[in-house]
């Protein structure tokens, strides 16, 4: 188990190949996207936790460039804010997977060709809408999808708000692990 993200985690992937940064507290949250400046290519970054608005502020913040960055918001929409930017989807309603993976592919097939990632922030939070197995399903579904679409997946958890089983699987599916 390494701590910290290093340059070498990211180069080293490959496309299909999945990183899980375990971030421990919410200061570590916001280092775990300095992957950012590993990725010269575009990306999609999936929200769970945060509309995507906070989330881009708080990524600038920590002086990370967003603009290869498009967002698929799975909250802005159930809080009912009003506040929408460009270069962002929103999913109406965070237990339809269907609509979250979708939206997912549709940004990816919108952007130029050549090496993308897909970045899930708190996979954790999908817990909030869905027992385990369900998690699990669309966990095996989405990093078959990143397989075969050749990108490089990178899951941002805190692995004390996961079960034991989804941790299980997701240790399993993952081909590098990082904690900061």
């Amino acid at each position: 188990m390494e701590k910290g993200i290093h340059e070498a985690d990211v180069h080293g992937l490959k496309a299909g190949s999945i990183l899980t940064i375990n971030v421990s507290s919410p200061h570590t949250h916001f280092e775990a996207y300095s992957v950012l400046n590993a990725l010269p290519s575009e990306g999609v970054c999936v929200t769970l936790n945060r509309t995507a608005n906070n989330l881009q502020r708080m990524i600038q913040q920590h002086g990370l460039d967003t603009r290869k960055l498009h967002f698929v918001d799975a909250v802005t929409v159930p809080i009912q804010d009003t506040r929408r930017m460009d270069g962002c989807s929103y999913v109406p309603d965070p237990r339809n997977l269907a609509d979250l993976a979708s939206l997912i592919e549709r940004a990816v097939q919108g952007m130029k060709p050549g090496d993308k990632f897909v970045i899930v922030d708190c996979f954790h939070d999908l817990g909030y809408y869905h027992d385990e197995h369900t998690i699990i399903q669309f966990l095996d579904f989405l990093t078959q999808r990143l397989k075969v679409l050749r990108l490089k997946g990178i899951f941002l958890i805190d692995q004390n708000r996961l079960s034991r089983k989804v941790k299980k699987r997701l240790f399993e599916v993952s081909d590098k692990m990082v904690y900061v």
